[in-house]
């Protein structure tokens, strides 16, 4: 993760110097032993004070009283070995007397265990085991009560330190194989070998990992005296926790949590596609894909915005206390009797350092927990930082820290294709150089993500040391860490740095084990320009494999459309490959094509190749008609067409069609279709016609009156787009006396023979109607009032009340007030009888009332 230092953001440890006026012990000489702390002072804090290496500054926190806190590290007096150099019983009395100078200090101070009170001036933030030192939080006062202490050998800054992430690379269809190995099926898989992970915890629970590979968790997590602005993440809010479930992740709610999944993914996860029990070329894998883990947390949550903006993070976000990272270094220690550890990862660091031996004094407790797990074959492995495009010229300034410490295993980041990540740190000491860049493992819940940084290159490191391991013990090689350290480096790829002249190996793990080797290489990106053919080539490289190479080819697409992949000259021996890639006429967007195959016996583990498919440049040579009303069919000639290929009429709308190929496709004037140049367009790209569509305007009816007429009738006609060549048709009859008034008028009348379709046609198109040549019988449905007496109003309810109906009650005739076609109004007549059905008559016919209407006389 990139960060920007600025004056405020500079490590400031100028209150520290002043509360401890030691730095002047310095001048004395510092050795970089283990065995023994320099003396007296705050060596960090002089350091630093010269030239800022650490753009990380801790938020400022007080006491309840109102005094100024600060966090140090104490290592204490006295001579003391890496356990490994120690018998079991030596071990016991080391450890002892580590306890009790612990216990004389906190004594002294009457400082709080874990969760202290308002009456307390110190606080232990962690209390360690085989390292010999503590952690405290004090005030000014129990700082100098600190210094009288015979049992105080140094004091140390307890600094901030982010993960190595430099970036999100967002998802992509499939998991990255980060077991970039490729070993066969019967190599090792690191069976019977534990890494830790140093992390922000790890999901136990996700299908990659599987709880049961789990043999341990805890927990190293100290925030601030209150728990602000830095908050502990350990269960019950204790700075410290051992059990399974204290090193689950942290939660999704604070930045970085997904890191700790991540790069235990990296160093062992494993998911049998095929469910065969061995790795092929199907599965997703780590690098260690039997290996066990210890999962420790010591990340802890930062609430200050700032301090997180200086990570590239938003608050709250993950950060670590260079004493709980100890601590977790000191635990695994206690550890390595009951379990095989094969490495410590720590995917973490910050800050520039070139020069290991002021770096092992500067964070000598540190060092001296990397020399007890050295001692006992216990690899060390750190993440170099990516910080080296920070500033005027970081890059020849050094690694980050802790992977500045002599005696760990420090990791760049180089990519895919060989050169190094210009993010990745880089000094004369750095260690190895391995993938970094756009690595895919798995993030908590069931998913998974690409991320780069050295974070992702440090556990493949740590996971090699698992596999290294168990051959070793196959064959009986040794297990020392130096031993397998350099084969690491004399079987590495040297690379040189262009920007410093440092070379370094590149991590060949099968020439590292003396194992067969198969891996197929290719271009990690490609773009296609659809529907256009893309021709890819794959390299296969084999040490110790002969047969035949057969490729094997899968694609996975988040875009649209497909990609058909061709074999061009697929061998049936060799070691190489043509893949010739044709997108469909509606690819757009990512595809991923998956190349792998056999080579002998092996399945290769092989290249992915992430393609671009974007749509081509169109071209409008012509089209035919050219004119036309809306909904004209128009065959547009070119190239570049596809089903992703939109055409415009002039500055009307954007239509689709149908592409008969490349270069024709089928379209229909829209309705908002105007006059214009035809416009094809692909995405962003576009091309015009050298000519002009001219859209017409077809005839439209816009009413017909009347509805009902019999032959003969005149009918007028509402509409627009009339011309004088109009046409009118009654079915197959043209109308009689057709008369265009206007271009919304018409008259004619029904011609003998006609039917109800009505059609009007234009040079420009048609338009249609229906009406009814003649009457329909009446209907009566009902009447209201039913007793009544003359003059009164009666109101009927019906249909086909057409061409001037004549009403009765009974023989008598009335008068008809009202006319629809489903209703009348009348008058019941003079001399209407007692009582009298209703009789409705029409051109249509006549009905006769159900019921009778009745006089009220």
């Amino acid at each position: 993760m990139a960060r920007h230092p600025s004056s405020s953001h500079a490590l400031r440890l100028t209150t520290l110097a002043a509360l401890v006026a030691a730095s002047a012990l310095l001048a004395n000489g510092c050795s970089g032993s283990s065995e023994a702390p320099p003396g007296k002072g705050t060596a960090r804090a002089a350091q630093a004070l010269e030239t800022p290496k650490n753009p990380l500054v801790r938020p400022a926190t007080k006491h309840p009283s109102g005094a100024p806190l600060t966090r140090i590290m104490v290592a204490l007096s006295g001579t003391y070995a890496p356990e490994g150099k120690l018998t079991d019983a030596e071990v016991i009395v080391q450890r002892q007397r580590i306890a009790d100078a612990q216990a004389r200090i906190i004594a002294l101070l009457g400082a709080a265990l874990d969760k202290p009170d308002a009456k307390s001036t110190a606080r232990v933030t962690q209390r360690y085991t085989a390292v010999p030192g503590l952690a405290l939080e004090l005030t000014p006062d129990a700082l100098a009560k600190l210094q009288s202490s015979s049992d105080v050998g140094q004091l140390l800054d307890d600094g901030l330190v982010p993960a190595t992430l430099m970036q999100t690379t967002g998802p992509s269809p499939t998991a990255t194989d980060a077991r970039r190995a490729n070993l066969l099926p019967e190599g090792p898989r690191g069976r019977g070998q534990v890494v830790a992970v140093l992390d922000t915890g790890v999901d136990r629970n996700h299908p990659f990992l599987g709880t049961e590979r789990f043999v341990a968790g805890a927990c190293f997590s100290s925030g601030s005296w209150g728990g602000f602005p830095e908050s502990g993440l350990c269960p019950g809010g204790h700075t410290r926790e051992l059990s399974d479930e204290a090193g689950e992740n942290c939660s999704s709610a604070i930045d970085g949590c997904r890191h700790g999944t991540h790069v235990a993914g990296i160093i062992g996860g494993f998911e049998d596609t095929n469910g065969n029990g061995h790795l092929d070329a199907d599965d997703r894998a780590g690098v260690a894909p039997d290996a066990s883990f210890v999962a420790v947390q010591v990340f802890h949550s930062m609430n200050v915005a700032a301090v997180c903006e200086a990570v590239g993070r938003s608050a709250p976000c993950t950060l670590a206390n260079d004493s709980d990272i100890i601590a977790g270094l000191d635990h695994v220690e206690t550890l390595s009797k009951r379990h095989s550890i094969a490495a410590v990862n720590l995917s973490l660091g910050g800050g520039w350092f070139n020069d290991q031996r002021t770096c092992d004094t500067l964070f000598w407790l540190t060092k001296w927990a990397v020399d007890d797990l050295f001692s006992k074959d216990v690899a060390t492995v750190v993440a170099s930082a990516n910080e080296a495009t920070v500033g005027t010229t970081p890059f020849v300034a050094g690694v980050g820290q802790p992977a500045c410490i002599s005696g760990v295993v420090s990791v760049g980041n180089i990519r895919d294709n060989g050169t190094i990540n210009p993010t990745s740190q880089s000094a004369p000491f750095l260690t190895l150089l391995a993938p970094g860049t756009s690595v895919r493992s798995s993030v908590p819940g069931t998913g998974f993500a690409s991320f780069s940084g050295t974070s992702m290159a440090a556990p493949h490191v740590a996971g090699t040391f698992a596999l290294m391991r168990e051959r070793r013990a196959q064959t009986g090689a040794p297990v020392a860490i130096a031993s397998m350290v350099g084969a690491l480096r004399a079987s590495g790829r040297p690379v040189r740095d262009a920007r410093n002249g440092v070379t370094t190996p590149a991590l060949d793990v099968p020439l590292a084990l003396g194992m067969p080797f198969v891996a197929l290489t290719g271009p990690e990106t490609a773009t296609a320009t659809s529907p256009n053919p893309l021709t890819l080539d794959y390299a296969l490289e084999r040490r110790g494999v002969p047969g035949p190479f057969e490729v094997r080819v899968t694609v996975e697409t988040s875009g649209r459309g497909t990609l058909t992949v061709t074999p061009q000259g697929n061998p049936v021996a060799g070691n190489a490959a043509t893949l010739q890639i044709t997108p469909s006429l509606d690819a757009m967007g990512t595809f991923v094509v998956h190349v792998r195959g056999v080579a002998g016996i092996a399945d290769v583990i092989g290249a992915d190749t992430t393609i671009e498919v974007n749509p081509a440049q169109p071209l409008v040579s012509g089209f035919a008609p050219t004119s036309g009303p809306p909904t004209t069919l128009v065959a547009v000639d070119g190239g570049g067409f596809s089903s992703l290929t939109r055409v415009r009429f002039g500055n009307g709308p954007l239509v689709g069609g149908s592409v008969i190929s490349p270069s024709r496709m089928m379209v229909r004037v829209p309705l908002g279709g105007l006059t214009g140049w035809v416009q094809a367009v692909n995405g962003t790209r576009v091309a015009n016609s050298a000519s002009v569509f001219t859209v017409t305007t077809a005839p439209a009816i816009a009413s017909v009156s009347p509805r009902y007429a019999p032959e003969g009738a005149s009918i007028v006609v509402n509409g627009a787009n009339f011309s004088p060549d109009t046409q009118v048709r009654m079915g197959a009859v043209p109308v009689v006396d057709l008369s265009i008034e206007s271009t919304e008028l018409l008259r004619f009348r029904i011609p003998t023979g006609a039917t109800g379709a009505l059609r009007i046609t234009t040079s420009s198109g048609s338009a249609t109607s229906t009406m009814t040549v003649g009457y329909p019988a009446p209907t009566l449905t009902s009447f209201a009032p039913t007793v009544g007496h003359s003059g009164q109003t009666i109101t009927i309810v019906g249909s086909g009340f057409f061409g001037s109906p004549m009403v009765r009650f009974g023989a008598v005739r009335s008068t008809v007030s009202f006319v629809s076609s489903t209703s009348m109004r009348v008058l019941v007549p003079a001399n209407v009888p007692d009582s009298a059905n209703l009789v409705v008559t029409t051109p249509g016919g006549s009905v006769t009332s159900v019921g009778r209407f009745q006089t009220d006389r």
